[in-house]
């Protein structure tokens, strides 16, 4: 004989879906507040300046050698995020683990290729999940980015196609 059900074991996976929902969206940084990458990155910074309409900021986390660039509209909403570790170098597991952190909603669609890079794009070519390598034979990542909107993704990427 089974044990009665309560309802309960739907409500459960109910708040287990929410706090896995809750979880994702306050580790996307892409498109959020400068404030909230603040929180997320503490570190030192190494520089802040102005690059025509966005604001660059590059800074060091605490604990880790990698150096992370934020690009910040006028509204101070992150439209660009850089990570490069040019001395270790970034695994796979690693892009990965920071693409699922800092862009969870992109989904492949078609890549563009060059000589030391290779270049991401979901289907409506509004974010650009981005791996540079230190040379052609693409050994080494050395710097991961992402951006996202069309214009700045057209302003950065060479041989950009929109739709």
């Amino acid at each position: 004989m089974g044990a009665k059900k309560t309802g309960f074991e739907s409500s459960k996976y109910l708040i287990l879906f929410f706090c896995f929902l809750s979880f994702s969206i306050s580790y996307s940084q892409i498109d959020i507040s400068k404030d909230a990458n603040d929180k997320k990155f503490k570190g030192s910074i190494l520089s802040s300046q102005k690059q025509g309409d966005y604001l660059e900021e590059s800074k060091i986390p605490n604990k880790k050698n990698d150096t992370i660039t934020f690009l910040y509209n006028n509204e101070n909403i992150a439209k660009l995020i850089s990570i490069k570790n040019e001395k270790e170098g970034i695994t796979n597991d690693q892009f990965h683990k920071y693409a699922s952190e800092i862009n969870p909603k992109f989904h492949f669609h078609s890549k563009l290729e060059n000589r030391n890079a290779t270049i991401y794009f979901n289907e409506e070519k509004t974010f650009a999940n981005i791996k540079v390598f230190s040379d052609s034979t693409k050994s080494k990542v050395i710097e991961i980015g992402f951006i996202s909107g069309q214009k700045l993704i057209q302003k950065l990427i060479p041989n950009y196609q929109s739709k």
